[in-house]
């Protein structure tokens, strides 16, 4: 199931860990949660977009095994039940502990690595004891082509502050 989970959420980080801008037709993007969240993402903006995944951003560090130095990325919550996260494999690589908060509460977590793909450069966290998680809308990755708008949210370099946006 793992594997499964690790292609389907590659192809959804791969373009759907940024999000799509262009007009969609009904039915290509998950049913809305709210009013706002009703509008396509090309209606939304930076900003919209942006106000919306602020609740399933993530901050990972991990505590590597050589010489106690540590690697920092971004990642966003993709199954709030399960608490599972997604980020770049190249965070997460060679851990030995993983931490991940969440960018809007500051809520802190033990995250175990569930899996990973170095080649496409993805990995999946499982955290631990957390609850009441919001999971990022993807987009329809078949819908993307070349030319196509995107928008990448995350932490610049590393630095453990709000995320940005780069479009």
């Amino acid at each position: 199931m793992i594997p499964l989970l690790i292609v389907a959420l590659g192809a959804g980080l791969g373009v759907g860990g940024v999000l799509l801008l262009r007009q969609h037709t009904a039915g290509t993007l998950p049913a809305p949660r709210t009013a706002t969240a009703a509008r396509t993402p090309a209606a939304l903006g930076t900003a919209g977009i942006y106000s919306r995944l602020a609740p399933t951003i993530v901050d990972v560090t991990a505590t590597l095994r050589y010489d106690g130095e540590t690697a920092a990325g971004t990642g966003f919550v993709v199954d709030a039940r399960d608490a599972l996260v997604l980020t770049n494999n190249h965070v997460i690589r060679d851990a030995t502990a993983v931490t991940v908060r969440l960018a809007s509460s500051g809520r802190t977590y033990q995250a175990r690595i569930v899996g990973a793909d170095a080649g496409a450069d993805i990995a999946v966290l499982k955290l631990q004891g957390a609850a009441g998680l919001t999971a990022a809308p993807l987009g329809d990755y078949a819908a993307v082509t070349v030319g196509t708008q995107v928008l990448a949210i995350g932490n610049q370099v590393g630095h453990n502050g709000p995320p940005t946006a780069a479009s």
